[in-house]
């Protein structure tokens, strides 16, 4: 069960005084510290706030819209078999790194089982909430319980079974904790905001002698639901202003400045959250237009980092060499997404021209298609050999024996 945060029973938010003593709590030393007070508030205003949730989002689908693939230096076909057992552990990866910048910490639980092949191939078991993990430098330690007061540290650093990333800040929480309080503050200012919404209308005072008081308090309530009230001269409404219409100006700048700040934390830079509908190789492209490249590729780099050191070395070692330092084969992106087709097939037919050598492979990559093999069938556009060829008109060893049409002179046609 998931550690739950005592004051976020009944609330979407914390108070202010709520979350500086989850960061005290947080930072103690030894032993005595308890994370999992302030990762439950920042885990609870990642969902519960829309446009942060939204900030998130476009950055995990940043990172997981590019294409990606293992290649080796082992015999061919090899690195097809090393993606196909990993490809969906990669997936979750990708999915889950963010979360190291975001909370400072992120873990998966994986467990390595033979296929029908003998292939020993991970699954994900348990994807670890930021409540369940804690930082100590460089070490992750996965807390266990869900009492208040009462929980045991394991530590799960080399654990094969663990892929995990620690950030490299030195305060705890991650960028998550760096906005609690711009959350906050924003929730509250909503709040505020509704109040103060409800005001503009102003209140209704009512004037009328003691003995037509009662008459009066009804003749309200009619004119309110039916837009007409019958009283005596004697009784007045009058229509009282409780706010300025200006105040609403304030709110604006005040939320605009605060979501504004959070899109820079999260994002790098305010206005960018929303993504293209559509993912692939062009969406990886358009998502550089979104977000500053310097975040998305820091989350890249992390990545590869953490798959090649963690996950494809556990794989070689138990796939292949047992007491293994490094593997033949490595993940990375894919960035040439897009190529620019014609123009490569006018480079390539130059490099041709004054005599460049060009790898095979090459060539046809640039021009978007795979080397033919041999049981492949082959589409040409050259004509057949037993097609009648038309050389221009200026070659004397055009066919003569080709039907000609001519214009007669009344406009009509002959052969």
């Amino acid at each position: 069960m998931i550690y739950q945060h005592p004051a976020l029973a009944l609330r979407s938010f914390p108070t202010i005084i709520e979350a500086l003593t989850a960061i005290r709590n947080a930072e103690l030393p030894g032993n005595s510290k308890d994370v999992r007070l302030l990762q439950a508030i920042l885990s609870r205003i990642s969902v519960a706030s829309p446009r942060l949730a939204g900030h998130i989002l476009t950055r995990k689908t940043a990172i997981s819209s590019f294409d990606w693939n293992i290649t080796s230096d082992s015999a061919a076909g090899q690195d097809d078999l090393v993606e196909k057992r990993l490809k969906k552990t990669i997936s979750a990866i990708l999915s889950g790194v963010v979360n190291e910048q975001l909370f400072g910490t992120f873990a998966l639980r994986l467990s390595w089982n033979p296929n029908e092949t003998k292939e020993i191939v991970p699954s994900v078991d348990y994807v670890y909430h930021p409540t369940e993990l804690e930082k100590d430098g460089n070490v992750l330690n996965i807390l266990e319980g869900n009492d208040l007061t009462r929980f045991t540290r394991k530590t799960a650093t080399d654990s094969p079974n663990i892929v995990f990333g620690v950030d490299q800040g030195y305060w705890i929480g991650g960028l998550l904790r760096s906005i609690v309080f711009h959350e906050i503050l924003r929730n509250d200012n909503l709040q505020e905001w509704a109040n103060f919404n409800k005001k503009l209308k102003g209140i209704i005072q009512g004037k009328a002698p003691s003995d037509e008081m009662k008459d009066a308090g009804n003749a309200l309530k009619n004119m309110i639901g039916n837009n007409y009230a019958i009283t005596s001269k004697d009784v007045e409404f009058i229509f009282n202003e409780m706010t300025s219409a200006k105040g609403t100006d304030s709110f604006d700048r005040f939320k605009k400045t605060l979501e504004d700040d959070v899109a820079i934390a999260i994002l790098g830079q305010a206005n960018t959250a929303q993504l293209p509908n559509n993912g692939g190789s062009r969406a990886s492209l358009q998502v550089l237009n979104l977000i500053r490249t310097d975040i998305l590729f820091a989350d890249m780099l992390r990545a590869k980092e953490i798959i090649n050191d963690q996950l494809l070395l556990t794989d070689y070692r138990l796939n292949t060499k047992k007491n293994a330092t490094s593997t033949p084969y490595k993940f990375d992106f894919v960035f040439d997404e897009v190529n620019d087709v014609e123009g490569n097939a006018r480079m390539i037919e130059i490099a041709d021209r004054i005599g460049v050598e060009m790898k095979k492979e090459e060539v046809y990559a640039k021009l978007g298609f795979s080397v033919p093999s041999g049981d492949d069938e082959i589409f040409s556009s050259k004509p057949s050999t037993g097609g009648i060829p038309f050389p221009p008109n200026n070659d004397s060893t055009a066919p003569t024996d080709i039907p000609m049409m001519k214009i007669d002179n009344q406009g009509g046609r002959t052969k």
